[in-house]
C-alpha cells in the first residue's frame, strides 16, 4: 500500500507546513528563501483551487472571523502606534498570519489527517536522527550556550515543542514496538534538551487527552500484563534507566517556585509581565498600537514581547484586542469539546491546538502566531469531513 492516500493532498499540506514553519529552516543552505518559495507555491495552489470552496460550519466561521478581525485591528493600529521599525516587521508577520487562515479554507477539499500524520512522522523521524547525532557527538551544548549557538538554528524550545507535537500525533497509531521506540526517543531527547515549557505543556496536554479518551480504554489481560511488565522493569532497572536517560537533566530547573529567583529567564519574563500589566492599566482602551511592546518593555523600538499573547494583545490593542484573542480560543475549546471526545483524529488535533496555545502563553508572540493558527485551521478543515459535511 502506498504511503500516500493522495499525493496532491500531501503536497498541499506539505507546502502549507513549510510556509508556516520556514522560519525554523533558515539555517539550511538553500539558495532561495523558503518562506517566499512556499508562499508562491501556496498562492498558485490557491488560485487553482478557487473553483470550489467547501464551506465551514457556522460555529467555526465565527472563530475564523474573530482571528481575522484581530489581525486587521493589528494592521489598523499602525495609524497610532508609537513604533515604526518593529511595527513594520510585525505588520508583515500579521499579513502572513492572515494568509495562514485563508489557505486551508480554499485549498483543502477532503480529509487531510492521513497526510498530516505521515508528514509528522517524517518530521519526527528526521528530528530524532539529527538530535541523536548531536547528542552522541556532545553537541547539545549549542542549545544552551549563546556563544556557541549557530545563527538561525531553532532554539531548544522550538525544537522541543515540535517534538511534543510529533509525540501527540503518534497517539493516533496503535502501540507497536517501533511506535514505542519512536515515543521513547522523543521523550529522551525532550529531557536532554531541558526545555521546561514543552515538557510541562506536553504533560498537561496528555492529561487532557487521556481524560477525554477515557471511555475508549479497556482493562484486559494485555493491559494488565503491559502495566505489570512496566512496573517490574522500573523496579529492577530503575537505577540504570535513570543513569542513562536523566543523568544530564537538571531537574532543579523544573521546580519553578524554587528556581524563580535564580533563573534569569523566569525573572525576565516575570518582569516583562509586570511592565506589560502596568501599560495595560495606563492605556486600557486602545493600547499603544502594533509593535509597541518593544518600546514598552525596553524603551526602544526593538522586537520584544511579554511572552504571553493575551498580555501582548492588551498592551498593543487594549481591551478589544485581549477580548478578541481570548474569545477565539474560548469558543474553539468549548465548541469543539464534544466532537473531540467522539473522534480520535479530531482529539489529536484538538490536543495539539491546546499544546501550542499553552506554549503561546509562555514563550511566543503574534509575530509567530501562525505556528498556532495552522493547527486551528487543520482542525476546522478536518472537521468539515469528520462531521459529515459535504460539498
Amino acid at each position: 500500500m502506498s504511503l500516500f492516500t493522495d499525493k496532491f493532498t500531501f503536497f498541499k499540506v506539505f507546502i502549507y507546513f513549510i510556509f508556516v514553519f520556514s522560519g525554523s529552516l533558515k539555517w539550511l543552505p538553500i539558495p532561495i528563501d523558503l518562506t517566499l518559495l512556499s508562499l508562491l507555491l501556496c498562492f498558485i495552489v490557491m488560485i487553482f483551487e478557487l473553483r470550489t470552496i467547501v464551506p465551514l460550519k457556522v460555529k467555526d466561521r465565527l472563530i475564523v472571523i474573530l482571528i481575522l478581525i484581530l489581525s486587521f485591528i493589528f494592521l489598523i493600529s499602525n495609524f497610532y502606534s508609537i513604533s515604526s521599525i518593529y511595527a513594520q516587521s510585525k505588520s508583515l508577520a500579521i499579513i502572513l498570519n492572515i494568509f495562514t487562515v485563508m489557505y486551508p479554507i480554499i485549498v483543502f477539499k477532503k480529509s487531510i489527517f492521513s497526510e498530516l500524520k505521515l508528514l509528522m512522522y517524517l518530521i519526527g523521524g528526521l528530528m530524532i536522527v539529527g538530535l541523536f547525532y548531536l547528542y552522541f557527538n556532545n553537541m547539545f551544548i549549542i542549545f544552551h550556550d549563546s556563544e556557541l549557538l549557530v545563527d538561525k538554528v531553532p532554539t531548544y524550545l522550538v525544537i522541543g515543542i515540535m517534538l511534543c507535537a510529533c509525540f501527540i500525533f503518534s497517539l493516533a497509531s496503535k502501540l507497536t514496538w517501533y511506535v514505542a521506540a519512536y515515543r521513547l526517543s522523543i521523550l529522551f531527547l525532550l529531557f536532554q534538551l531541558g526545555g521546561r515549557g514543552p515538557i510541562i505543556n506536553l504533560i498537561l496536554s496528555l492529561i487532557v487527552f487521556f481524560t477525554l479518551n477515557l471511555k475508549n480504554y479497556k482493562i484486559n489481560y494485555k493491559t494488565g500484563f503491559a502495566i505489570g511488565a512496566l512496573f517490574f522493569t522500573i523496579l529492577i532497572f530503575g537505577e540504570n534507566i535513570y543513569t542513562f536517560a536523566f543523568q544530564n537533566v537538571d531537574f532543579e530547573r523544573f521546580n519553578i517556585f524554587k528556581s524563580y529567583n535564580e533563573d534569569t529567564s523566569l525573572s525576565i519574563r516575570g518582569n516583562f509581565l509586570e511592565i506589560g500589566l502596568e501599560s495595560i492599566l495606563d492605556h486600557p482602551f486602545f493600547g499603544l498600537g502594533i509593535g509597541s511592546s518593544g518600546f514598552i518593555l525596553e524603551g526602544a523600538d526593538v522586537s520584544n514581547y511579554p511572552h504571553n499573547l493575551f498580555v501582548e494583545s492588551m498592551m498593543e490593542l487594549g481591551i478589544l484586542g485581549g477580548g478578541l484573542y481570548l474569545s477565539a480560543y474560548v469558543l474553539f475549546f468549548f465548541r469543539n469539546y464534544s466532537i473531540s471526545k467522539s473522534n480520535k483524529d479530531m482529539l489529536i488535533l484538538f490536543i495539539i491546538v491546546l499544546l501550542f496555545y499553552l506554549e503561546d502563553n509562555k514563550s511566543n508572540s503574534f509575530d509567530s502566531w501562525r505556528c498556532s493558527i495552522i493547527w486551528i485551521m487543520f482542525f476546522i478543515s478536518e472537521k468539515r469531513y469528520k462531521a459529515g459535511i459535504t460539498n
